[in-house]
């Protein structure tokens, strides 16, 4: 399999002293994610941070997005609330809100979905066709 490569290249560049940036560790969080296994996107993160990595909008969005596909509302919200805190020098972006408008819409939160459209608006990030489509989402289920 692909990510388990991925895997192996990550203890290569370990076992060769060649430092893993926030890409490395970004595309193995978001792999973990996309084949349901939250678990070890959860340790990718932990690892970026052993490493002394700090994390970016993408490793953020990366691990809010495999949260949300496991529908662990708890742990996203964390996240979302260490990025929109400004943690680490990150700042939520498009990507980032919509992940956490899917996760509000699949938990029939509509008026969380709601206030984050409009503060992602307030904040000048302009929504996309996949946050758009989120946000109908939740507001479909809201009736």
């Amino acid at each position: 399999r692909r990510l388990d490569k991925a895997e192996s290249y990550y203890r290569v560049m370990k076992t060769k002293e060649i430092k893993p940036n926030t890409w490395t560790h970004s595309a193995l969080i978001s792999g973990h994610g996309k084949f349901g296994r939250l678990d070890d996107a959860l340790g990718a993160w932990q690892r970026m941070h052993a490493d002394g990595v700090k994390p970016n909008e993408v490793a953020y969005s990366a691990l809010i997005d495999s949260c949300v596909k496991q529908n662990n509302l708890a742990q996203a919200s964390s996240l979302f609330e260490e990025i929109r805190s400004g943690m680490h020098g990150a700042r939520p972006n498009a990507m980032t809100y919509t992940s956490m408008i899917e996760v509000y819409s699949r938990s029939g939160m509509f008026a969380q979905a709601k206030q984050l459209w409009n503060e992602m608006k307030e904040k000048g990030i302009r929504p996309d066709t996949v946050a758009f489509n989120a946000y109908m989402s939740a507001a479909d289920k809201a009736g």
